[in-house]
């Protein structure tokens, strides 16, 4: 469940059409804890995410959902800057 073009600020959705941003209110956040803390090998960097969609019935499948979506893109940061870097 992947929207192109879109991205979430502040619970605010921002798309881009024709050439113009339109802002539109949506029932869902997602926050995160960081956490960066050494061990003998390195260090790790952990992320925990906190979602939040406010809709009756649906609202915890949503919420899985995306969570979902954000720890796949995490991921893929991940695997790229380590790709990147070494």
């Amino acid at each position: 469940m992947r929207v192109p073009d879109l991205f979430e600020i502040s619970n605010y959705l921002i798309s881009w059409v024709n050439n113009e941003f339109a802002r539109h209110s949506v029932p869902g956040s997602v926050a995160a804890d960081f956490e960066l803390y050494p061990t003998d090998d390195g260090c790790v960097y952990s992320i925990t995410h906190k979602p939040s969609v406010n809709l009756p019935l649906v609202g915890k499948m949503l919420e899985k959902i995306l969570v979902s979506q954000v720890e796949n893109g995490c991921d893929a940061e991940i695997d790229y800057l380590v790709e990147v870097l070494g």
